[in-house]
Order: C-alpha cells, then structure tokens, then sequence
C-alpha cells in the first residue's frame, strides 16, 4: 500500500472515529439525566401558581434542549459516515501514484461518447460555427438604444 494508500484509510478511519463518538454522546443526551428526571414526574401537570411551577418548566426546557443537541449529534455522525465512506469515490487526486493510469481511462470513455471529437452539428447535419459569442454581441449592440454624451 503507498503513502497516498495509507494517508487515506487513516482518514477513513478518523471520520468513522467521529462519527462513532458523535453517536455516543447523542445516545448520552438521549438518556441524560433530564430525561430520568422527567420520567419520574411523568403523568404530574405543571401546578400554575405553586412554587415548584418554575422547577417543573425548567426541567422540560432543559429535556428539550437536551434532545435537540442529541439530534444535532446524530446528525453530525451521519456527516461523518458519509465523508468517510466517500473517500476515494470522488475526484482523481494528484498525488495518487495510479493518477495518470485514472486519468487516461476517464479521458478514453468520454472521448468514445463523443466520437467527432468536439464538433456540433445542427439537425441538419451542418458543422456549428465554433462560437456564437460574436453574433449575440452585434445583436445585443444593434437593440441597444443610443446614449448621449451625458449617458442618458
């Protein structure tokens, strides 16, 4: 395996690391102790007026915060196994030793899919000219209205 080899899988290896640490606190947030508090006061209303109302609406507040950070947490390892499990499907890096060989292949197949080597024809099968640039700026200098020397 060569370098390039090796610093990739390593990098494989660290998102799949993240990933797996990012799960781990989620299913932490998951089961916080917010959340064992309010399963122990489950069933009870918040009593208006009494003086536990402001505990109870702390306690809620604080569950839903916690769970918010527990999806954003799992979202974040979802990240990272699809970085990691992406890498080496992407671009051609230049410092792989096989990127010649990748790139002489990829070169090939599009050359097949286009065997009149960049020339465009019209339906009727008449050559294109090469860049219609030109025309479209004539056009766009004959609709433009005269300006006056003090530009209006």
């Amino acid at each position: 395996m060569t370098d390039f080899h090796e610093r990739q899988e390593a990098r494989r290896l660290r998102y799949l690391a993240r990933a797996k640490k990012a799960r781990a606190d989620a299913q932490a947030r998951f089961h916080s102790r917010a959340a064992q508090e309010l399963e122990q006061a489950a069933g009870s209303p918040i009593l208006i007026g009494h003086h536990s109302e402001g505990r109870h609406r702390r306690l809620f507040e604080r569950r839903r915060r916690e769970m918010r950070a527990g999806f954003a947490l799992q979202k974040k390892a979802e990240h990272y196994e699809r970085r990691a499990k992406s890498i080496g499907k992407g671009r051609i890096a230049t410092e792989d030793p096989d990127a010649v060989a990748l790139l002489t292949a990829k070169l090939k197949a599009a050359e097949s899919q286009h065997p009149d080597s960049g020339q465009e024809t019209h339906s009727s099968g008449q050559a294109r000219p090469a860049s219609r640039a030109p025309r479209l700026r004539r056009r766009a200098r004959r609709r433009t209205p005269a300006r006056g020397p003090d530009g209006k």
